[in-house]
């Protein structure tokens, strides 16, 4: 920020650069604004996971959403960056549970898009809690007549994290408890 962008930082470690900036406002204002500016897609994207990073994620989701400063093509990249984050996971599921209409007024419901939105926002559940709620929403979905091959292979995969953490989380707690 102090160079005004003209320090060159290895492209290897500029997305944790910008990360470790994000947590404050002003260097989250200063990335969005070096977002708007960029002409380069890798930049802009590491920029978009840095802001998924920060505490200002409800906020990147609603620019995402409006369209005009984060783009709405960058929408998805940003949900999925957010629901990566154990803090932004909720909040991202829930963002799209809320917003779904609009997102359909965006995207088409067959579009790459949605498909990352969907699968972007779920992936990481493992819970029986969470995949009760995935179902329960999808099949709200097909009562209204949308259905997608995407709903049953992400219920697939949040039946695969619960079943992968049953089968591997006491040899993993024993693990860190021995060795941390």
């Amino acid at each position: 920020m102090e160079s005004n962008g003209k320090l060159n930082i290895p492209t290897d470690v500029l997305q944790i650069v910008f990360s470790v900036r994000a947590r404050t406002t002003e260097g989250w204002n200063y990335l969005l604004e070096q977002y708007e500016l960029s002409m380069s897609g890798a930049e802009k994207n590491k920029i978009l996971y840095a802001l998924s990073t920060s505490k200002h994620q409800e906020k990147s989701i609603e620019l995402g959403m409006e369209g005009k400063v984060i783009k709405t093509q960058d929408l998805a990249v940003l949900l999925q960056a957010i629901a990566r984050n154990p803090k932004g996971q909720q909040l991202a599921w829930s963002f799209v549970r809320e917003n779904w209409t609009h997102f359909l007024q965006k995207f088409d419901l067959s579009s790459f898009a949605m498909r990352i939105i969907i699968s972007g926002t779920t992936s990481h559940f493992s819970s029986k809690d969470e995949l009760e709620e995935v179902k329960l929403f999808f099949e709200s979905l097909k009562a209204q007549g949308s259905h997608l091959d995407i709903f049953q292979i992400v219920l697939e995969t949040i039946t695969k994290n619960i079943k992968w953490l049953e089968k591997n989380l006491p040899t993993l707690r024993t693990w860190l408890l021995v060795n941390i």
